[in-house]
């Protein structure tokens, strides 16, 4: 379980939705105070095309490893943008959740997801759903109510499969710590 006093998430530990969003606004508001302390000092100015949201996410665009936690930041991504990213921006971001909905089964991971977490996970996905800018493809696997549908599930990896892969992580991480 995250502890907010230490900012530590134990190893094979998925990061919950919550904690993804503070790390995220943690930085974005950080390359802010940056970007204000560099122009009262040395003149700084915005670059065209830099935003604050592009510098937080890559902060932690491969710091993920879970499928679920990487799909929960491409989202948050897209939600902060609220509407005001390039077509190029939204292609990338639809295109990782449309790979990652390929490869896992997420509408299976999110009914493993705490009650208040499903809930705000699920909402904030309905949002997606309304967001004219979001894939019309990732848009259309969305319902209504944010849950997920996928007509051929066949086609996704299994849960027993994201779970051997978080496991073989873990294992690693051990084995990595022992050896050196």
């Amino acid at each position: 379980m995250y502890d907010f006093m230490t900012d530590h998430i134990p190893d094979g530990e998925r990061v919950p939705y919550k904690v993804i969003r503070w790390w995220l606004l943690s930085c974005y508001y950080s390359h802010c105070r940056s970007k204000i302390n560099g122009m009262n000092r040395r003149g700084d100015t915005w670059d065209d095309g830099e935003r604050e949201l592009g510098y937080a996410y890559e902060q932690f665009e491969f710091a993920y490893q879970m499928p679920l936690e990487i799909f929960m930041l491409e989202q948050l991504t897209l939600i902060l943008d609220a509407g005001e990213g390039s077509p190029v921006f939204y292609e990338y971001h639809c295109s990782r959740m449309k790979k990652i909905l390929r490869e896992s089964n997420i509408p299976e991971l999110i009914t493993y997801l705490p009650e208040d977490e499903r809930r705000e996970f699920l909402s904030d996905l309905a949002l997606l759903k309304r967001n004219i800018n979001v894939d019309e493809e990732v848009r259309s696997l969305i319902r209504e109510d944010g849950q997920i549908e996928i007509e051929n599930e066949t086609q996704y990896s299994t849960l027993a499969e994201n779970i051997q892969e978080s496991f073989l992580r873990k294992i690693c991480k051990m084995i990595k710590r022992v050896i050196g």
